[in-house]
C-alpha cells in the first residue's frame, strides 16, 4: 500500500529548541501547549504489545500521553486497535498514566466536541472525557 511521505514541520519551542514534527495538526497543539506554559515531550515514548510499537504524539506533564488526529473518523480507521492495546500495556507498567485522543482540526477547546474528539483509554474501556475535565488538566498541568 502506497502511503503519503509525512509533511514535516519545524516548531521554535519558547525556550529556543527547534523541533520537527510530522504534521501541521500536531505543530499547532504543540504551540497551544508551549502557550499555556505545560511541560511537553514530542514522540516521548516507544510503546511495545503484541509484537507491534506505537508511539504517542505527546507527553504532558500533569496529564499523560496524548494522540492527536484531524477527526474522529480517522481515530476509528487507523488508531483504535493501537491505541485500545496501548492503553494496555500503559496499564500495566505505568498504572497512574493516561492516554488521550484528541481528535480536532484546530487546538480549539470550544470546538471539542467531548462525546467525540476527548477520549480517555483504559486498559478496559474507552469513554469520552466531559470537556470541563479536560480544561481542568490543562489548568492543572500549565
Amino acid at each position: 500500500m502506497f502511503r503519503t511521505p509525512h509533511t514535516y514541520q519545524y516548531f521554535r519551542k519558547k525556550d529556543g529548541r527547534q523541533l520537527v514534527l510530522r504534521s501541521r495538526l500536531e505543530a499547532k497543539w504543540a504551540f497551544l501547549f508551549d502557550r499555556l506554559n505545560m511541560e511537553w515531550i514530542y514522540e516521548p515514548a516507544v510503546i511495545e504489545f503484541d509484537s507491534n510499537i506505537y508511539i504517542p504524539d505527546f507527553f504532558v506533564t500533569g496529564i499523560g500521553f496524548i494522540e492527536i488526529k484531524p477527526s474522529y473518523e480517522h481515530l476509528e480507521k487507523e488508531s483504535f486497535f493501537k491505541l485500545k492495546s496501548a492503553a494496555n500495556s500503559i496499564y500495566r507498567n505505568k498504572r497512574n498514566t493516561k492516554l488521550l485522543s484528541l481528535c480536532s482540526t484546530q487546538p480549539m477547546i470550544g470546538s471539542l466536541n467531548p462525546n467525540k474528539n476527548i477520549l480517555e483509554w483504559t486498559h478496559d474501556s474507552i469513554k469520552p472525557l466531559g470537556l470541563h475535565q479536560f480544561v481542568y488538566l490543562l489548568a492543572k498541568a500549565s
